[in-house]
């Protein structure tokens, strides 16, 4: 194996990043030695807890057994980024595994979301080299990242105590038929009832509870 240069193969422990990946890659001009280098970065994940090695964790659409955990924290500007962690039972997809964590691991979900891992993928020359059960596999995980960035992007739905405070706010009064508007307090229990409806089913729902 062609040797690479000391200190060029690992930044921060064991965390690799993308463009150390990509500057030995080219270093690295023999598709056997990359392969050897793709292993051994797998060998330098972190050990994954044994509380992630369960079905809920497990990513399908990979030939080999593959788990991945997505994690939140904030970062000193308290933005919020995603970690993770993962393992499989097949080294190459190990490294795999350690090359997806490169490109999308620290990142936002908006960031996440714009980033195309395939592309990357492809651009390593991945693709081409390693069979098409590894690359439906790495398509599998990089799709599951993405949801897990969906679902952490996606707007939160309104509390229901909030709509109804807000629903009463905006129903705080209702027009007489002279066109001036009645405090609720002032509507019979059938005429609030209507204005609520007509207004939101949800709150209805509340006041009924």
């Amino acid at each position: 194996m062609k040797p690479i240069h000391h200190g060029r193969t690992r930044t921060n422990g064991n965390k690799m990043t993308l463009d150390t990946i990509r500057s030995d890659f080219a270093f690295l001009d023999d598709w056997e030695d990359r392969y050897r280098y793709v292993i051994e970065l797998g060998r330098g994940l972190p050990p994954l807890p044994e509380a992630y090695r369960t079905h809920r964790y497990k990513v399908r659409g990979c030939a080999s057994q593959v788990w991945l955990a997505t994690e939140t924290e904030r970062r000193a500007d308290g933005a919020a980024v995603l970690r993770f962690q993962g393992d499989s039972d097949a080294h190459i997809v190990c490294g795999l595994i350690a090359i997806l964590f490169a490109i999308y691991s620290g990142k936002t979900a908006d960031d996440v979301l714009g980033t195309d891992g395939q592309a990357i993928f492809a651009e390593l020359g991945l693709k081409e080299h390693v069979t098409p059960q590894r690359s439906n596999g790495f398509a599998a995980m990089v799709e599951r990242i993405r949801s897990d960035a969906r679902a952490m992007a996606a707007p939160r739905p309104e509390p229901v105590r909030h709509a109804v405070s807000r629903s009463l706010e905006l129903q705080g009064s209702a027009t007489s038929s002279e066109g001036v508007r009645e405090p609720m307090s002032q509507q019979t229990d059938h005429d609030r009832i209507r204005t609520l409806v007509a207004g939101n089913d949800v709150v209805l729902l509340a006041l009924s509870h």
